[in-house]
């Protein structure tokens, strides 16, 4: 998290970018509360967390009710005629349109900036006050970033007898015995339940059309 144009706010615990202080104190508290969780993720060094298969087969189920949070946070921006990323592309522009039709622009980009990893998520707090913005679509992201996610995107799978579906691949950093560091690649569906435990796997450098499968015959490809 950047902390350049940064200064301490009322609470000395909470980092507040100057450009802000003019939001109403709704959109204040949502930007600090965004910027405090990640300068505490930081302190926790729960970024990239490395845990074996079976310790983050445990937060699973946490990160199958975040990941579906965030098919329902983008559901209004969702139609027949777009995918969920660009649903997700959607709702950001949206956003960040409404700021800068308000004088909200330089603080919308200025919490976008603090927030490096989660911007998103900072930079929708600039007009949470917004009718139709009251609900933050990011949130979720942020709380899959809380548990160790070191990346989340919308990819095609394909599993054995099944139709292709656009699903929600979330990576979690991974340590397997003799092996060096990968990422876990779970895939979560709308309105079901994904992977209940880590079956696939791939290098920090490729794709995830490059998958590793741990549990044959366990079939799939992500696009």
């Amino acid at each position: 998290m950047s902390t350049e144009n940064l200064r301490q706010s009322s609470d000395p615990e909470i980092i507040l970018p100057e450009e802000c202080l003019t939001l109403s104190p709704v959109c204040q508290e949502g930007v600090k509360d965004v910027l405090d969780r990640l300068q505490r993720m930081e302190e926790s060094g729960s970024w990239f967390k490395k845990r074996t298969p079976e310790e983050l087969n445990l937060l699973i189920p946490q990160a199958q009710e975040h990941a579906q949070g965030i098919f329902d946070g983008l559901r209004q921006y969702k139609n027949a005629d777009n995918s969920w990323g660009e649903a997700l592309d959607t709702a950001g522009g949206t956003a960040w349109n409404a700021a800068w039709d308000t004088a909200g622009g330089t603080a919308w980009d200025t919490a976008w900036d603090a927030a490096g990893g989660a911007a998103r998520a900072a930079a929708w707090e600039v007009v949470k006050d917004f009718p139709g913005f009251e609900t933050n679509p990011f949130s979720p992201f942020l709380c899959l970033y809380e548990l160790g996610s070191a990346g989340i995107k919308f990819h095609q799978v394909e599993k054995t007898n099944e139709e292709p579906e656009e699903m929600l691949t979330v990576h979690f950093p991974l340590k397997l015995k003799d092996n060096p560091p990968v990422l876990a690649c779970l895939t979560f569906p709308d309105g079901r339940p994904g992977d209940e435990t880590v079956l696939s796997t791939h290098s920090w450098q490729d794709p995830c059309s490059q998958i590793t499968l741990l549990s044959p015959p366990t079939q799939r490809e992500i696009k």
